[in-house]
């Protein structure tokens, strides 16, 4: 899976992670996003300019391990 930071949020900083599957010819492809608040997950989807290939998203929290 292809990794998307914010460019703002350190690694230490993100909460969220986001796994969004695209449907392409080659079938599905998954693409991992990563955030600090849950609102700026439409930010991140709206950019990848995809978003009328989305087949899935599952969204879990990133645990602080400090």
């Amino acid at each position: 899976m292809e990794r998307h930071y914010e460019h703002e949020t350190c690694v230490s900083a993100i909460k969220w992670m986001a796994n969004v599957i695209y449907n392409s010819k080659d079938g599905g492809r998954g693409v991992s996003y990563s955030f600090s608040r849950p609102e700026d997950l439409t930010d991140l989807i709206e950019a990848a300019q995809e978003r009328d290939k989305i087949l899935k998203v599952e969204i879990s929290i990133v645990e602080d391990i400090n």
